[in-house]
């Protein structure tokens, strides 16, 4: 089986550096509301919710809209949740008809968090081409 632990150094990312991180927030972080806390009055406040009836990519989109709004991301060097990879029953693991169009919805979710922080999709490119 294979799965996935990461864990990653302690520290606290405020809102003004988020731009200079986003190939980190993107491609290391990733979307997944698995192994983060939220806090509740962002989320009450802008009325954040996992949308309904999306079958895959539902917590990616929730993050990322989250984040449009949070004022610092902080990490801890603890790995909090174990994710099993190979189960079959995961959605990730499941072919869908639409995938493109889910796959389109995300990255437009993508685009729109990172023009919220003031960073350039195509610039994002270019950075993570160079990692």
């Amino acid at each position: 089986n294979k799965s996935f632990d990461k864990t990653y150094p302690e520290h606290v990312i405020p809102r003004q550096d988020f731009a200079d991180k986003l190939p980190f927030l993107v491609n290391e972080l990733y979307a997944s509301a698995c192994g983060k806390l939220f806090h509740t009055q962002i989320v009450r406040e802008h009325k954040l919710s996992f949308p309904t009836g999306v079958p895959w990519g539902e917590d990616a989109t929730f993050s990322y809209r989250y984040l449009s709004h949070a004022s610092s991301i902080v990490t801890t060097g603890h790995c909090v949740y174990h994710y099993d990879m190979m189960r079959e029953s995961s959605a990730t693991k499941k072919y869908r008809e639409n995938q493109n169009q889910l796959a389109e919805h995300l990255l437009a979710v993508q685009k729109e968090f990172i023009a919220s922080v003031g960073g350039a999709y195509p610039l994002l490119l270019r950075k993570l081409e160079q990692e």
